[in-house]
């Protein structure tokens, strides 16, 4: 089952493309927890403070669901729904990013001050993605669970981030809404077309 403290949200990269209606659609934008996110499916496993420990004990299932909060863009509300987009529409460079615990969110903020920080020894210390990885991603076996369980649902895997802390996938319209549970629609914003979550 997925565990809702280790998803922190689902990105999906600002993309065009050709449209009957329109020359170019902006799709998705910015799906995550501060502005459109997707369904992600409710915790019942804990994750270990410990950077790299597995969070997932057990199988994934997919009930129940919760929706990220504060994941609604304002720009949907005002915006003319359209109406369900085709099933079969392509939506490529959807974006899961994993939570870090409370244990590497601190050290991540204490890090980030320190480089900022001129007196500080580890001032302008970069890392690289890999050191990253080992300290602020999560471990090997959680991305080989996410990953077997985004094929299940027919999606293609794009990349894994060296920073371990991502995945990038694409799949369509109908593949989202059976996995996530997200109603995807058309959006007219002022001139503009998208395409987003419905609004429940």
């Amino acid at each position: 089952m997925w565990a809702a403290n280790l998803l922190q949200a689902f990105h999906v990269h600002n993309f065009k493309e050709k449209a009957s209606v329109s020359p170019q659609w902006c799709g998705f934008v910015e799906l995550c927890a501060k502005s459109l996110a997707l369904f992600c499916l409710c915790a019942l496993c804990r994750f270990s403070p410990k950077c790299l420990n597995p969070g997932w004990e057990r199988p994934i299932t997919e009930s129940p669901r919760i929706i990220l909060s504060e994941s609604r863009s304002p720009r949907v509300r005002d915006a003319q729904d359209l109406g369900a987009v085709s099933p079969e529409m392509s939506v490529p460079g959807v974006t899961l990013v994993f939570r870090r615990s409370a244990m590497q969110e601190t050290a991540l903020k204490d890090l980030l001050a320190a480089q900022q920080n001129p007196a500080s020894p580890l001032y302008h210390r970069w890392l690289t993605p890999e050191t990253f990885a080992a300290r602020f991603g999560v471990a090997d076996s959680d991305i080989a669970i996410a990953e077997s369980w985004l094929v299940s649902k027919g999606f293609r895997i794009d990349n894994v981030a060296r920073s371990r802390d991502r995945i990038t996938f694409s799949g369509t319209a109908a593949q989202i809404q059976n996995a996530f549970g997200a109603e995807l629609h058309h959006y007219r914003v002022s001139d503009e077309l998208h395409f987003a979550q419905r609004l429940m």
